[in-house]
C-alpha cells in the first residue's frame, strides 16, 4: 500500500452497482475433480497488482467448506501463507480433508495462479456446544453509526476498497500520524448477511495499523494470516452489519510487522479473532 488521502463519502451512497449475492457469486468454484475446484478470477476485489488477501482467504474457506460438506462442522480457524501474489486469472483450488472426526475435522487447501503454487492454507471445522463460555473482550465503548455521518475512503489504490463505507473511531487514514492502533465501523455497500467468509474477508481489509508510524514511501505485503471464528452458527445467523474492526500492532523488526485484530458486529458480539505478519517494503 502506498500513499493515503481521505476522501469524504455520503453514507447513502453506493459507490458501484453491487447486487444482494455480489460476494457470493464472487466466491462461488466449480468442481472439476476429486477435492479440485476452478475459478476464472476478475478484479472486482482488486489490490495493487492482485487480488486482496482476504478475499483470497475468503476462496481458500470456501473451497474447503464446500469440500467438508458438513454442516454440523463450521469453521473454527483459518490459517494461511502467501507464497505469491494471486491475479485475475484462472485459479485451482485443491484441497484435502485430513482427517474426518466425529466432532473435528482438518482440512488443507492449495490455490494454483497460472498453474503455479501460490497460496496454501489449513482449516479446522468443529461441532460446537456451551460448555464453560465467558468472553473477557469487550467491544470499546465509542460512538455508534448516525444515519447522517459521512464516510471516509482510504486512498490507497486498492479498488476492494471501494466495496465499504469506512467511518474511523480511532486514528485515521493520514501516514506518519498517531499511534499503531485503530478502531472504526465497516459497512459493506450491498446487502450481506455477516457470515465467515465475509469475516475471512474483512481481516484483511482495513488499513494497517503501522501506517500511523510510517512515511507514504514504506508498503507492506501480507505473508502469513491466522484466524479464529469466534462464533457459532445461530450467533452469526442472528448477527448483522456493520461490524466494527479494532486493530494494533506492536512491534515492527527485521524487515516483517505484526497486526492483531478484533471483530464484532453491531450489537457487541465477538465474531473474530485474527493475526497478521507483513513484510515491509520500501516502494
Amino acid at each position: 500500500m502506498q500513499g493515503l488521502k481521505t476522501t469524504a463519502l455520503n453514507l447513502s451512497h453506493h459507490k458501484i452497482a453491487d447486487t444482494p449475492s455480489m460476494l457470493l457469486k464472487q466466491l462461488d468454484l466449480e468442481k472439476i475433480g476429486d477435492g479440485v475446484y476452478q475459478r476464472q478470477c476478475d478484479r472486482v476485489w482488486w489490490g495493487q497488482g492482485s487480488l486482496l488477501g482476504g478475499y483470497v482467504q475468503s476462496l481458500m474457506l470456501a473451497a474447503m467448506t464446500q469440500e467438508l460438506q458438513d454442516e454440523s462442522k463450521p469453521a473454527l480457524t483459518l490459517h494461511t501463507q502467501f507464497l505469491r501474489p494471486v491475479t485475475d486469472e484462472t485459479i485451482r483450488i485443491d484441497v484435502t480433508v485430513e482427517r474426518a472426526g466425529r466432532k473435528l475435522s482438518n482440512l488443507r487447501a492449495s490455490l494454483y495462479c497460472g498453474d503455479r503454487l501460490a497460496v496454501v492454507a489449513t482449516g479446522l471445522f468443529g461441532q460446537q456446544a456451551i460448555h464453560h463460555d465467558f468472553c473477557d473482550i469487550e467491544m470499546p465503548n465509542l460512538p455508534k453509526l448516525d444515519n447522517d455521518e459521512t464516510a471516509h475512503l482510504p486512498n490507497v489504490g486498492l479498488d476492494a476498497h471501494n466495496h465499504f463505507d469506512f467511518y474511523p473511531r480511532i486514528g485515521n487514514f493520514e501516514r506518519g500520524i498517531g499511534q499503531a492502533h485503530v478502531a472504526g465501523w465497516l459497512q459493506p455497500s450491498w446487502q450481506q448477511s455477516v457470515n465467515n467468509e465475509l469475516l475471512a474477508l474483512v481481516a484483511d481489509l482495513w488499513v494497517p495499523a503501522a501506517f500511523h508510524y510510517w512515511p507514504s514511501d514504506v508498503g507492506v505485503v501480507g505473508l502469513d494470516s491466522y484466524v479464529q471464528f469466534r462464533a457459532n452458527p445461530y450467533q452469526l445467523a442472528n448477527s448483522h452489519c456493520p461490524l466494527f474492526l479494532s486493530l494494533s500492532t506492536k512491534q515492527a523488526s527485521n524487515g516483517y510487522v505484526d497486526e492483531d485484530g478484533l471483530i464484532w458486529d453491531s450489537s457487541g458480539e465477538l465474531l473474530c479473532q485474527y493475526r497478521q505478519m507483513r513484510l515491509v517494503l520500501d516502494m
